[in-house]
């Protein structure tokens, strides 16, 4: 004899599983307006400009005169840079090694 009940619970557990693994399975690229205008309105690209051509408020900010900065620039470049995908643009080594350096001072 066939016990409909557990015949039931069985279809039901399958379909919930397979519904959890289509949640697990489905992502979400969702990406805040604020971080889409990083390039236009971020500090880096409105201030690094400004400062490169001054030589003390740049050393102020970086603790480091422009030419040390480029020299560092191309000695760990290789080791900071992200690959170009179709997906996202990575944060370019020039403002990751600012960042650092700025983490650095505080």
């Amino acid at each position: 004899m066939v016990d409909w009940d557990l015949v039931l619970i069985s279809i039901i557990a399958d379909e919930e599983e397979s519904a959890q693994a289509n949640n697990r399975n489905r992502r979400r690229f969702l990406v805040d307006n604020l971080w889409k205008e990083r390039e236009s309105k971020g500090e880096f690209n409105n201030l690094f400009n400004d400062i490169k051509y001054d030589v003390q408020k740049f050393y102020d900010y970086h603790r480091k005169d422009y030419e040390k900065f480029q020299a560092l620039l191309n000695i760990c470049r290789p080791y900071i840079e992200k690959q170009r995908t179709n997906f996202r643009n990575p944060i370019e080594a020039d403002q990751r090694l600012s960042l650092c350096l700025r983490w650095a001072v505080k």
